[in-house]
């Protein structure tokens, strides 16, 4: 029979995994907002691609934890794995550890919003300006705007 203990143990690798992953991805917030303030665009899209070698990561892991606990439903007949607390004592260290996802998942979640918030209020500030750009120029149209000369003009001058 399957080695109920070592399989749970591999679940909690898992997640600690995830969980670093994810600690990661909420220092990657954290200065992805440094850079919206700093309105470091260059910086933000570097943040935003390591974030998201982070998530592949994790996506990885998610498919991993979930094909373990399916395999384990099937073989020990439960459709979840509290039913299987009885069995093993390691379950409580696996739920503690989903827990501390479940965690910092918030915490992501509530920096996200906030970041994009700033994002929202930078692009209404950029737009104000735009349209305040668009106002100057039609007012320049209105008055006949000055004439320009593109062509060169030339002084000839003798020098003695």
């Amino acid at each position: 029979m399957v080695n109920l203990y070592r399989i749970v143990d591999n679940l909690i690798s898992l997640t600690e995994n995830k969980y670093e992953q994810l600690k990661d991805i909420y220092l990657l917030t954290e200065q992805q907002s440094l850079a919206i303030d700093a309105e470091d665009m260059d910086n933000l899209g570097e943040l935003i691609n390591r974030k998201q070698q982070k998530i592949d990561i994790i996506v990885n892991l998610d498919s991993q934890f979930e094909s373990i606990t399916d395999d384990l439903k099937t073989i020990y007949d439960v459709k979840s794995l509290d039913e299987l607390e009885t069995q093993s004592a390691n379950i409580a260290l696996l739920k503690e550890g989903i827990s501390k996802v479940t965690d910092i998942l918030h915490q992501i979640l509530g920096a996200e919003n906030i970041n994009k918030k700033k994002i929202e209020e930078s692009k209404s500030i950029i737009e104000e300006k735009m349209q305040g750009t668009q106002t100057g120029k039609t007012a320049l149209k209105q008055y006949g705007g000055m004439q320009t000369y593109a062509d060169a003009v030339f002084f000839d001058k003798k020098i003695d």
